[in-house]
This record gives structure tokens, sequence and C-alpha cells, in this order.
């Protein structure tokens, strides 16, 4: 069963999409976090989320300020409204689900880096969560010059760039600064389990390989031959089974992957 919300938080409102079982209670949440230039509506969170009905789990997605159905214009889009919309919806998921215990988050590219800047947060509203993360940008400001391309001289020089997908954003200069001074790559003492896409050609192998050895926890999977957008036949099932599995246990099941 799907069913939209409209969120408050400050001055705007954030959509939001509930995907939950309609033949089971639930007794578990998992937050689904878009990439930059997306939205809620990505065939990655409706996949896991589909394959999660049958393990009674919900789970929720919704659009960042200046993507997908939010009112909100790409200007305000920043980190602070970025982590107080996630904020939000953690908050939601337990008003949604108030007996539920267990939580999980799953953040690809833009989102992960979001998800990992609010993590203290995040962790301190709802205890501890099952993390994944997809084609994690810790290195935002870099990933953010690839997805708009262009170079930091000329981008500090024209003041602003347009880009994105379906909707297009005028994203300023200093949204690149704020990148810039924010460092998520930290050791945060956690298990979690990273997808990267081997070729890759938004984030930066090294950087995902140098968080991981930060992070003693983490499990790094690597899928052979896959993009940024993991969008080749086979692709996205992988995805679907390697996070089912670390919801299920905190574990690669798959022989093949690890």
């Amino acid at each position: 069963m799907e069913r939209n919300i409209l969120l408050p938080w400050g001055e705007m409102n954030i959509p939001c999409r509930v995907y939950e079982p309609d033949f089971s209670d639930v007794d578990q949440v998992v937050i689904g976090v878009h990439g930059f230039g997306g939205n809620k509506d990505s065939s990655v969170l409706r996949a896991v989320a589909e394959e999660m009905y049958f393990y009674r789990t919900a789970t929720i997605v919704f659009d960042f300020p200046g993507h997908g159905e939010s009112a909100a214009s790409s200007l305000e889009l920043n980190l602070r409204n970025c982590k107080g919309c996630l904020m939000a919806v953690a908050e939601l998921a337990q008003e949604l689900y108030p007996h539920v215990e267990k939580f999980g988050l799953f953040a690809s590219s833009f989102g992960a880096y979001v998800g990992l800047y609010a993590l203290d947060d995040l962790m301190e509203e709802l205890g501890r969560v099952k993390i994944v993360l997809r084609a994690p940008a810790v290195r935002m400001n870099k990933t953010f010059l690839k997805l708009a391309r262009i170079d930091e001289e000329s981008l500090l020089k024209k003041g602003r760039v347009i880009c994105g997908y379906e909707r297009k954003m005028e994203i300023p200069y200093s949204f690149y600064e704020e990148l810039l001074k924010t460092n998520v790559v930290a050791d945060y003492d956690l298990p979690m389990m990273i997808l990267e896409a081997e070729l890759d050609d938004l984030v930066d192998a090294e950087d995902v390989e140098f968080f991981r050895l930060l992070n003693g926890k983490a499990c790094l999977v690597t899928i052979p031959g896959a993009g940024h957008r993991f969008d080749h036949e086979g692709e996205l099932d992988m995805i679907v089974d390697l996070t089912r599995d670390w919801y299920l246990c905190e574990e690669v099941l798959l022989c093949e992957y690890t």
C-alpha cells in the first residue's frame, strides 16, 4: 500500500510517500533518501520498498528542496534544510509507527552525504539505525562539479549554475562553498554497508575506499561493471538482495559479493 503525505516543516512542506505492507503489522521502518537531482520516485527506492514489504517493513521516502514535487525552490537547497527534512521524516516515522524500535537508512549519493552529515542527530532521535549507502558521495564538493559539468573557477566567476535532470535547478556558488566546508569523511564506529559502482563516473573510488578504511565496521561491496546509476540488467536486483539481507541481519550473505 502507498500513501502520500505533505509533511509541514518550518515554512516549507515536505512531499513524502509511505510504502507499507497491507497484510501484516510493521516492525521496522526504512527511510529512503534520494540523490542530487533525483526524487522520491526513484526506481531503486521503490524496488527496495516493495521487497521489504515481505519483511514487515515500511519505507518512507521524500523530496529534498528543489527536487521532485517540493514547492521549495532550488535556492532553498542547503545542508541545513536537507538535514531538517531528513530529521522531520525521522520524527514522522516515529509518529506513524510508535511501537517500532528497528530503523534503517537507505541513502544514495548526495542523500548518503546528507545522511552522514545528520547521522549523530538521527541516531539520537531513532536509536540504532541499520545503514546502507549506495554510491555515497562522501566528497560531495567533487561530485557536484562533475554533476554540474563545471570547474570551481568557472563556478566562482558565474556565481551559479543550472543543473538537474527532470527538474532543472539554479544552484548558487554558496551551495558549493557549503559542501567544501562540510566534511563527512570520518570514523562513525557503526556497521554499515556501502554499495560501490565499479565504473562510477561521479563518485571517486579512492574516496569511497578511504572512507571504508576509516570505518572498520563497514562492509564495502563493489558491483562489477556498474555505473553510478546501477542501471544495467541485473544490477537493481543485486542492490535489492544485498539491502534486504543487510536490514535483516547486517551481513552480506551472497558470497559472490564479498
